[in-house]
């Protein structure tokens, strides 16, 4: 049983990259609220676990979830942040719209706004950064 659900959870590309996002969003938080509790203040402490988060994501994604072991690493950065900043400004316009034009609770909103990012940004990443060549 166990085995079965490790193998799935290797086998399949989308699985990966939800087990990926899992591990950056830990990663994330655990930095910011660990420099929260040092008393760093909270926009450096959300900068420094937003950006070690995209670093780790970007390996573990290159690597794992999309099995690319080839091409410039400069390259591939840089399309990997511009995916991550187009998902940013996505996930913002799908809030504004979602709160403030059609009155979704800001809660539901944000479930909405996470889901259609994801999808985004796998798709982004996929099809932009990790493309098989």
């Amino acid at each position: 049983m166990v085995s079965r659900v490790i193998q799935y959870f290797t086998q399949h590309e989308f699985i990966r990259y939800l087990t990926v996002g899992f591990l950056c969003v830990s990663c994330e938080l655990s930095i910011f609220y660990t420099l929260q509790y040092w008393h760093v203040q909270y926009l450096v402490s959300n900068t420094a676990g937003f950006i070690t988060a995209s670093i780790v994501g970007y390996f573990l994604q290159k690597y794992w979830t999309f099995k690319n072991f080839h091409s410039n690493h400069l390259q591939q950065m840089i399309r990997f942040a511009a995916v991550l900043a187009w998902g940013y400004v996505l996930g913002m316009c799908v809030l504004y719209l979602l709160v403030d034009r059609l009155l979704v609770p800001v809660s539901i909103a944000k479930l909405i706004q996470v889901c259609i990012v994801m999808v985004s940004n796998y798709l982004g990443q996929k099809i932009i950064t990790f493309k098989k060549r």
